[in-house]
């Protein structure tokens, strides 16, 4: 939103984080060889930076039309796309709106796996996790993908 302290801060120092995060679950100690440790957490993100650049009112507009299309399932009809909606009220959302783009020019991905246990924790933990739900089975799978490479190396 224009005019909050991010979009403040952003205009004085146009160097932006940006943290994507993805699957994330708790790991219990109880699912280690040896339970006396920590318990923890595994996770998934990616951190994107770079100098943020606000776009102008037609980029803004743009950027409503794409959005508002894309979660509308690509439905011109929809009465909610931008296209769509009342004249009066675009124009009064829009003051209230920022569009930016971010150059990136440098990305880290953090994942963090239980790469530092030993296997028979690391393969406990996997059991552990795919009955966990949706979330928990794609640790495990990010996991198993990685095992390999983790004990191999």
């Amino acid at each position: 939103m224009r005019n909050t302290d991010h979009h403040k801060a952003l205009l004085q120092n146009e160097n932006a984080l940006v943290v994507f995060t993805g699957r994330h679950v708790y790991v219990s100690a109880r699912w280690y060889s040896n339970p006396h440790l920590a318990s923890t957490w595994n996770y998934m993100s990616v951190h994107a930076s770079g100098p943020i650049r606000f776009l102008d009112d037609a980029g803004l507009e743009e950027v409503l039309r794409k959005t508002t299309l894309h979660f509308e399932d690509y439905n011109h009809q929809s009465p909610t796309v931008f296209d769509n909606l009342d004249p009066e009220f675009k124009q009064k959302v829009i003051k209230a709106i920022v569009a930016f783009e971010i150059e990136v020019t440098h990305l880290d991905t953090a994942f963090k796996l239980s790469q530092d246990r030993d296997e028979e924790s690391y393969l406990s933990i996997m059991q552990e996790l795919r009955k966990q739900g949706e979330d928990g089975r794609e640790i495990a799978d990010e996991m198993e993908k990685r095992r390999e490479l983790v004990f191999n190396s």
